[in-house]
């Protein structure tokens, strides 16, 4: 019965000793798949409170509903609803309780609550509480999230070399044998999330190699730390990063393990992922209306979690694949709704590719005078958020769309004086689409 703490937490429960049972429905969540966690950690919540309300109640309350956010955050995503629900009232417990050592979890769940609705704002403000509760205490397994929280949200705002900073701070601090515990607290392994956004960082900045070892890093460490919704979260991550390689067939097997994944855990927000980016995949090779269809269906699913964030990026992806098969006016609405969500959310991390891709769908919609001059201006707008931003990714692709309409117009000099330098830039990566396309391009125009 030693290892089946919902065994005691049922027979203590039966007995009326609700402060014995207590402990047993937390601990019993650390053995069982989601919905059973779910199950065990309300059982407990509901004993709680049947005790007299003090100081006392609160601090048995308070891990229970901190310990319920991983599953839930696992089961429903970080922006359900119900997530807010346990935070909030995590909160309300640690201001009853005085209690002060708790306080982080709960600051965290807020913070990716927020994150996750593209609340980015409150959810900087949160991640910076939480660094300086991690340093004025010096807890390395604090500091780990606190870094993630910072580096995710700088990251998401398009301050991609801060960002990097913050997960590379959080590597630094991260051993796997004494950290796994935390994807119980926070609902997915530290590692594995930094290692993961910290490959798309790399990819914005330049780096693609890098960006791809560490992408295939953070796989590795959550097939090591055998926790399905970190290794579905590592997997989505670097299949979006193959997305943006442009490596079809390799992100449409990521995409199919983690449909089958997020599939069989229950997880609700990982399939939608999962469906958008397969959907993407058979787009692009040629199965369009198919295609189109799913990643339709899957960005309705991913709204129906109650997730905000990424919608810019999901939205410009889909109005390249409605571009490529003659929805022009579409894509162009789709780009507006786009550009309102990055004003409103300030989630910026792919402003430049929505220019870009409004300069290519307006030179296919507008007679050429105008669409020339109007796509121009979006590519110099993705130039200039680009050169902002320090995302060398996104300059290559503004400037090779701009020197390829400055060759159409006759004007090769300035598209070679504009794409050589950016390209020469480059140590790595030449086997990408992107940095192929431009030195084919440049050896048209020298």
């Amino acid at each position: 019965m030693g290892t089946r703490p919902e065994l005691l937490a049922h027979h203590y429960t039966q007995a009326g000793l609700a402060e014995r049972a207590i402990p047993y429905w937390q601990r019993a969540n650390q053995r069982t798949a989601n919905v059973e966690a779910i199950t065990y950690l309300t059982k407990g919540i509901e004993l709680v409170q049947t005790l007299p309300d003090t100081p006392e109640r609160a601090q048995l309350e308070l891990p229970l509903q901190t310990t319920l956010g991983g599953p839930l955050i696992a089961l429903k995503g970080f922006a359900a609803p119900e997530v807010g629900v346990v935070y909030t009232r995590a909160r309300e417990l640690c201001c009853q309780a005085g209690e002060t050592q708790q306080i982080f979890p709960v600051l965290w769940g807020m913070c990716a609550f927020y994150s996750v609705r593209a609340e980015w704002q409150t959810a900087h403000t949160l991640a910076e509480q939480l660094l300086t509760l991690a340093e004025r205490v010096q807890d390395d397994a604090l500091l780990i999230e606190a870094h993630y929280a910072m580096g995710q949200a700088y990251y998401q705002e398009g301050e991609f070399s801060q960002g990097r900073e913050h997960f590379e701070q959080l590597l630094t601090l991260y051993d796997p044998a004494q950290h796994h515990a935390l994807a119980f607290v926070y609902g997915m392994d530290p590692g594995v999330m930094g290692k993961a956004v910290l490959a798309c960082t790399l990819v914005f900045l330049g780096y693609p190699d890098q960006a791809r070892q560490m992408s295939q890093a953070a796989l590795a460490l959550a097939e090591e730390v055998a926790h399905p919704n970190s290794l579905a979260y590592g997997l989505a991550v670097a299949g979006w990063n193959l997305c943006r390689g442009r490596a079809v067939r390799a992100a449409q097997e990521l995409a199919e393990r983690l449909i089958t994944l997020a599939t069989a855990q229950g997880y609700a927000a990982h399939l939608a992922y999962g469906r958008m980016l397969h959907g993407w995949t058979l787009a692009t090779q040629g199965h369009r209306t198919e295609g189109i269809a799913q990643f339709r269906a899957a960005l309705d699913a991913s709204r129906a979690t109650a997730s905000v964030s990424n919608r810019p990026l999901f939205l410009s992806l889909l109005t390249a694949l409605l571009g490529d098969d003659g929805h022009v006016e579409e894509g162009l609405t789709l780009l507006a709704k786009a550009q309102t969500a990055i004003t409103s959310t300030g989630e910026r991390y792919c402003e430049a590719g929505v220019f870009r891709i409004q300069g290519e769908l307006t030179l296919q919609a507008r007679d050429v005078a105008a669409g020339e001059k109007e796509a121009e201006a979006c590519y110099q707008q993705a130039l200039e958020v680009a050169h902002h931003q320090q995302s060398k990714y996104w300059e290559l692709r503004a400037a090779t769309s701009l020197a390829r309409l400055w060759q159409q117009q006759g004007k090769t000099t300035e598209a070679h004086e504009l794409l050589a330098p950016v390209y020469n830039w480059f140590t790595e990566g030449f086997d990408t689409a992107d940095l192929k396309d431009a030195k084919a391009l440049l050896e048209e125009i020298q």
